[in-house]
C-alpha cells in the first residue's frame, strides 16, 4: 500500500522496507549469538526465502557473514 509506505517514510525517516530488513537482521543476530541453530535454518525464522538474499542483505548491513559473526559468541 503506496499511503502506507508514504506515511511511515514521513513519520520513521526511513522506508519500510528497509526498516524490515533491519528488523529481520537483528532477529537473526539474536539467533546467531544465542543459539545453534543452523544459518539454513535462520534464513527461515528471519523471514528470508533463500540463503542468497540472506548472505546479502546480512553482508550489507552487519558487515560481516553469518558465520563469521557466530563466531563472536562461541
Amino acid at each position: 500500500p503506496p499511503a502506507f509506505c508514504r506515511y511511515f517514510k514521513k513519520r520513521t525517516k526511513q522506508s519500510f522496507s528497509t526498516f524490515l530488513k533491519l528488523l529481520r537482521m537483528q532477529h537473526a543476530c539474536k539467533l546467531l549469538a544465542e543459539t545453534d541453530m543452523p544459518v539454513g535454518t535462520i534464513v527461515y525464522e528471519s523471514g528470508y526465502n533463500n540463503v542468497s538474499n540472506f548472505n546479502k542483505h546480512f553482508k550489507e548491513v552487519i558487515q560481516q557473514t553469518p558465520l563469521t559473526y557466530r563466531k563472536q559468541f562461541n
